[in-house]
């Protein structure tokens, strides 16, 4: 899977990224998993939308739209304490950029903040076709 060029980051980093997103997708079970910057960009349309640092389990098409779900699911989600939130039904929820996610046919998310130094980096993102909750929910933490 091809990722727009991030000027943020490097090839080799961007390269490291999908690989470690290739990693969670296996560990986590997942269909797919999309490592977020919490940094925004401006798509084509003029919409800010997070930066994606890493994928797997997606195309290009695909990967654009669902930012926009993401950016909007990631500003409704406040972890607290948490090391994760696991959502095992979308359909039954008020979130905000549930239903884009659920567009893509996914209909769960596993989601665990990128934080270093106690500053938010991003978020990396696991999703799911059926609605039920992550055999190991606690190990996306690990690849956070």
């Amino acid at each position: 899977m091809t990722v727009a060029a991030d000027p943020a980051l490097s090839e080799e980093e961007r390269s490291d990224l999908g690989e470690l997103a290739a990693a969670a997708q296996r560990a986590l079970g997942s269909d797919a998993v999309v490592i977020a910057r919490t940094e925004v960009e401006r798509a084509p349309t003029g919409e800010r939308l997070l930066a994606v640092a890493g994928v797997d389990g997606l195309s290009g098409r695909n990967l654009d739209d669902l930012r926009r779900g993401l950016t909007h699911l990631d500003s409704a989600l406040d972890f607290g304490d948490r090391e994760w939130i696991g959502i095992p039904f979308l359909a039954g929820t008020r979130i905000a950029g549930a239903n884009i996610v659920l567009s893509h046919g996914f209909a769960s998310v596993l989601v665990a903040p990128v934080v270093i130094e106690g500053r938010r980096l991003g978020a990396v993102y696991a999703f799911k076709r059926e609605p039920r909750s992550f055999a190991r929910e606690g190990l996306v933490a690990t690849f956070a």
